[in-house]
């Protein structure tokens, strides 16, 4: 009798060790994921923010908040961390695990009127440079003279202008309508392909639609809410465009139907599921000088709710 005891105790403790054994093993091999959140997002400067976060899966080693240069070790129990911002602009916050990305936020903090950045390399942060405010508009046009840039810049391969302005403009991201005229040619100081990107950043998302010179269509990126659109992979022709003189371009949407005008013409039609959040920004940036002639920003209810023809900075 003693001996069916202890055998079945040894059953029973090898069965329980085996199905701990199984629980972490699915815990441990459970994917990390995260979440962050930013709040306030958007204010003038100077201006804090209380990011918070939460992991799920494994515990994560190295977790950190990565501000685009400044890096802050986060500890395992989810504690709040608080940020001030004495700058205006545009600012992109990554929760880490390591080298692994598990989030992301947007900080806004007003920029009372326009800001400029020069880019060696587009998009990528270590090679921005700020513009001074009195070079950004010239006779009514949203446009910095290449010979105001520099000797080095004006004779690089290619170079990035990029303009934005940030303010609550009260427009919902995923109903509203945007119309901005622009041109890029080579005496204005475009480059080659003559890229021109008009981006709408929300809390949760962006909306950013690509037009460049004719035959260089292989090299269209657009993001409309989680959906990213590549030349390389789609046929993206359509925003392959003669844009060497003034162009209208609109973007229409509708709970998250994105539909693209140029010249008034239909050209294109997608769609989004994961929202955009309300607008806090307007960018526009070009490879090479390119120029905009006015950027107008309406409602879902198809209301005028910003407006800027560049006649004097705002």
């Amino acid at each position: 009798m003693r001996k069916k005891l202890l055998l079945l105790l040894v059953v029973l403790s090898a069965g329980c060790a085996l199905s701990f054994y199984l629980l972490t093993r699915e815990v441990l091999q459970a994917p990390v994921k995260g979440q962050l959140e930013a709040f306030p997002p958007y204010g003038k400067k100077p201006h804090t923010v209380k990011f918070s976060y939460h992991i799920t899966g494994a515990p994560a080693d190295n977790l950190y908040l990565d501000f685009g240069g400044a890096q802050w070790k986060l500890p395992a129990e989810e504690k709040p961390f608080f940020n001030s911002y004495m700058r205006p602009g545009i600012f992109d916050v990554k929760l880490k695990a390591g080298e692994t990305t598990l989030a992301t936020a947007k900080v806004f903090i007003d920029t009372e009127g326009w800001e400029g950045y020069l880019y060696r390399t587009y998009e990528y942060p270590q090679t921005r440079k700020a513009l001074p405010k009195n070079i950004l508009q010239s006779g009514g046009i949203l446009h910095t003279d290449p010979n105001r840039l520099g000797d080095t810049i004006r004779s690089a391969k290619e170079y990035f202008v990029e303009y934005n302005t940030v303010k609550d403009f009260g427009v919902d991201g995923d109903n509203l309508q945007f119309e901005v005229r622009f041109r890029s040619n080579e005496p204005g100081g475009g480059q080659l392909c003559n890229d021109m990107w008009f981006k709408l950043s929300g809390t949760k998302g962006i909306l950013k639609m690509h037009f460049l010179a004719s035959n260089c269509f292989a090299f269209v990126q657009m993001v409309f809410g989680e959906k990213q659109l590549d030349g390389h992979t789609q046929d993206l022709s359509v925003f392959a465009q003669e844009i060497s003189d003034w162009k209208k371009a609109r973007m229409v949407v509708e709970n998250k139907q994105v539909s693209i005008y140029f010249e008034d013409r239909l050209i294109y039609q997608t769609t989004y599921n994961q929202p955009v959040g309300p607008i806090l920004g307007i960018s526009v940036t070009s490879k090479g000088a390119g120029e905009t002639d006015y950027v107008k920003l309406y409602n879902g209810k198809k209301q005028l709710v910003f407006s800027d023809s560049f006649e004097e900075q705002q």
